[in-house]
């Protein structure tokens, strides 16, 4: 009888053991991770997801869009191609700004940097009771949309998903790693 118990108690042991390391070996998956290595701010603020959420809504909206540099006319990337870089999160009453910045060769991204001027959305706004998106962030300002047959509203829209099926190898590798969480591939 104590011999059964103790061969239950180690069978126990053992597969709560491997559950364990299975976790482990996970979460280091994802620390090796460079794309999901988080800003302190971000880590303490216990918003990761939403984080990914704001990248991911500004990838979507400029990812198929032509990154033309005034330094180097015989560049052609597009958005998608472009790391982005975290610049800042703030917190204003109610509503929660993650602001990115797309980066060429680690300089920042500005619509002066271009030769068609554009101006890209960096950042999102989040209501911080419901964690739902409330606007995005361009250098002027900000905009939302109505309807829901827009890339604000609906991130997946047919030329963004084609833009991604498409062109996966040229992706930038965060954006790729986000576009497979969101079940693309």
């Amino acid at each position: 009888m104590r011999y059964l118990l103790l061969m239950i108690a180690l069978s126990v042991l053992f597969s709560c053991n491997l559950n364990q390391q299975k976790a482990n070996k996970h979460e280091g998956e994802i620390k090796n991770n460079k794309c999901f290595v988080y800003p302190s701010v971000i880590d303490s603020l216990g918003i990761k997801n939403l984080y990914d959420s704001a990248r991911w809504f500004v990838y979507t909206l400029h990812c198929d869009e032509k990154y033309l540099p005034k330094s180097d006319t015989t560049k052609f990337m597009t958005f998608g191609e472009l790391p982005l870089s975290f610049k800042y999160a703030n917190i204003k009453h109610d509503t929660l700004e993650i602001i990115f910045e797309f980066m060429d060769n680690k300089k920042a991204i500005l619509s002066s940097m271009t030769r068609n001027y554009k101006e890209t959305s960096t950042g999102v706004g989040f209501d911080i009771k419901t964690k739902t998106k409330i606007y995005m962030i361009f250098n002027g300002g900000t905009i939302s949309y109505k309807g829901k047959n827009n890339r604000y509203a609906n991130p997946l829209q047919p030329e963004v998903m084609n833009y991604i099926k498409s062109d996966w190898a040229k992706l930038d590798n965060c954006f790729r790693e986000l576009a497979e969480r969101n079940g693309i591939r």
